[in-house]
């Protein structure tokens, strides 16, 4: 097969495997349809005892009958969800209540809290419902609200020991975060697997597009270094190896601590092994050990910028939808970012280091 072949064969698959992934975006956007994510800020006003407003509410949709799991969460402003279980039960300043309804008004869930962070299985029908939130700084008030709605009678009764109602305050104003994720269960999140193994069927297969295209007519089927390139390639992989070491020591000190709970700990480890492969990749490329003699650089390098181009484009889609975070946590789709910076910054010290030899050899 001749060179120019090559290229559009390449071409050719290159687009396929981008319309395959396509759909696999299309696909789990579709599913996310049967997810819910809200998250808002409620001011609660206390005067002479009396809350306001006592109630507010949210609707959502749910568009199959099946099992959904329902996460729920409400804090004061400035509280961290991971530090309820450190919080004195002083510090809340009334109850919360939820209770959610279908459209013909029948309870499917309820509870109460002064401040939460917890989920429940529940199976749902297609149809609407709305979550009402009430709110309580009165003893009696909330056992009579109890005894109606959710538990029995002495139920009402402990648990209103449980909460504080005596040390309330009687005046004063907070702010509170509350969070509603209802997700459809085996589906909503279905599209993220299939888009991770999507994407390294991609790679794996552009990567031996790659190596039939760069290298020329006359050489083996193996790239080939010379031996500088052999030398610098094992110092790269000594840098990189060494930078996953310490960014996986890092991420297992941070991770233990707590201290960037947006982050799943998956996605903080996997960036650690992202910063072992820019490492080796960003040195091998200024000293011209990436590609091997029998490798055509200017396509490859080509091929790696559109790369980096469509893996920021699905970064920026999972934006615009809103998939970027779930329960107030990064999901994978950051790693379209990582992607795309890792794949463009390749391109671009290519590029300079080509734009350096090139003035050199003008100047000789």
């Amino acid at each position: 097969m001749k060179q120019h072949q090559k290229v559009l064969l390449g071409i050719i698959l290159s687009i396929c495997l981008v319309l395959a992934l396509l759909s696999g975006v299309i696909f789990k956007d579709k599913e996310n349809n049967n997810k819910s994510d809200q998250y808002w800020k409620q001011t609660i006003t206390i005067e002479n005892g009396k809350v306001s407003p006592e109630s507010s509410s949210i609707d959502f949709r749910v568009t199959e009958d099946g099992n959904y799991n329902i996460a729920y969460s409400w804090v004061p402003e400035g509280t961290n969800v991971d530090d309820i279980v450190n919080m004195d039960r002083s510090e809340s300043t009334f109850i919360t209540v939820i209770k959610i309804t279908d459209k013909d008004g029948v309870t499917k869930f309820s509870t109460s809290a002064g401040a939460v962070n917890l989920n429940t299985i529940n199976y749902l029908e297609a149809g609407d419902y709305t979550a009402t939130y009430y709110y309580f700084t009165d003893r009696d008030t909330f056992v009579e609200y109890a005894k109606k709605h959710f538990c029995s009678e002495d139920e009402a009764y402990d648990l209103a020991d449980f909460f504080d109602f005596e040390n309330y305050v009687k005046d004063g104003t907070t702010v509170m975060n509350y969070n509603l994720s209802v997700t459809g269960e085996g589906i909503a999140n279905s599209g993220s697997p299939l888009i991770m193994i999507g994407a390294f069927i991609a790679i794996f297969v552009i990567t031996i597009i790659l190596v039939m295209v760069g290298k020329k007519a006359k050489t083996g089927s193996l790239p080939e270094f010379d031996e500088r390139q052999e030398i610098i390639r094992g110092k790269g992989f000594k840098y990189g190896f060494f930078t996953i070491l310490i960014s996986l020591g890092l991420a297992l000190l941070l991770d233990s601590a707590n201290m960037l709970p947006m982050i799943h700990s998956s996605l903080l480890y996997t960036l650690s092994i992202f910063a072992g492969l820019f490492v080796f990749a960003e040195y091998c490329a200024w000293n011209e050990a990436y590609f091997a003699l029998n490798q055509n650089s200017n396509y490859i390098v080509i091929y790696t910028s559109l790369i980096g181009v469509f893996n920021l484009i699905i970064f920026v889609m999972n934006v615009i939808r809103g998939n970027l975070f779930e329960n107030g946590k990064l999901t994978v789709s950051f790693l379209n970012l990582i992607c795309a910076l890792l794949f463009l910054s390749l391109f671009v010290t290519c590029a300079i280091k080509k734009s350096i030899n090139a003035k050199e050899e003008s100047e000789d």
